[in-house]
């Protein structure tokens, strides 16, 4: 067994409750994306992106995760939010290479909903990206 040296000199312990359901100004946090997965049922590939919020200021700092599937029907939404970000329009067609970092820092409005788990318990959904609120 490999042993490691561990230093906490910095670490923090991060609130991984899930944030109210409601409306939330958040920043793209494209860090997560940098890996492509596969769906446990079909083997469809998805990103996942970190939404960073920043308002209102009691959740601040909080991420809520959404996975963008690759293709499939469920790409529709990972198309959806490209639109809301100016980044796709239908004469992009249906196949594109895209740079994922390119999401990175973009301010949006996500709607945020609740979903039950098996083991009784709660964790966030996406349910819409909108764009951001124009001051």
């Amino acid at each position: 067994m490999t042993k490691v040296i561990l230093d906490f000199t910095e670490a923090k312990e991060f609130d991984r409750t899930p944030v109210p359901a409601g409306v939330y100004s958040a920043d793209i946090d494209a860090s997560y994306a940098q890996e492509v997965k596969y769906g446990k049922a079909k083997g469809t590939p998805y990103i996942s992106l970190g939404y960073v919020i920043t308002a209102p200021e009691e959740q601040a700092g909080r991420v809520v995760f959404g996975n963008y599937m690759l293709s499939g029907p469920g790409a529709g939404n990972t198309r959806q939010l490209l639109r809301v970000l100016g980044m796709y329009d239908d004469e992009a067609g249906n196949l594109m290479q895209f740079d994922v970092n390119s999401l990175h820092g973009h301010s949006v409005v996500i709607k945020v909903k609740m979903r039950a788990l098996g083991d009784g318990t709660e964790a966030n959904d996406i349910a819409a990206v909108l764009p951001a609120k124009q001051d």
